[in-house]
């Protein structure tokens, strides 16, 4: 499996990072900080983007 950087979330889900930000923390996205760069676990950010396509 390969993490997810913020700026890779965001064009997945077709929004700005800001909008990525907060979508992890409302839904709880699993994530860890590399040399300062987040990044987020795949399956949680196909969640979400189910949830925002229904």
């Amino acid at each position: 499996m390969r993490w997810l950087a913020a700026d890779e979330a965001a064009a997945m889900l077709r929004r700005d990072v800001p909008a990525v930000y907060r979508l992890a923390h409302k839904h709880a996205w699993r994530r860890f900080v590399y040399n300062g760069r987040r990044y987020y676990n795949p399956s949680d950010v196909e969640h979400t983007a189910r949830i925002l396509t229904r």
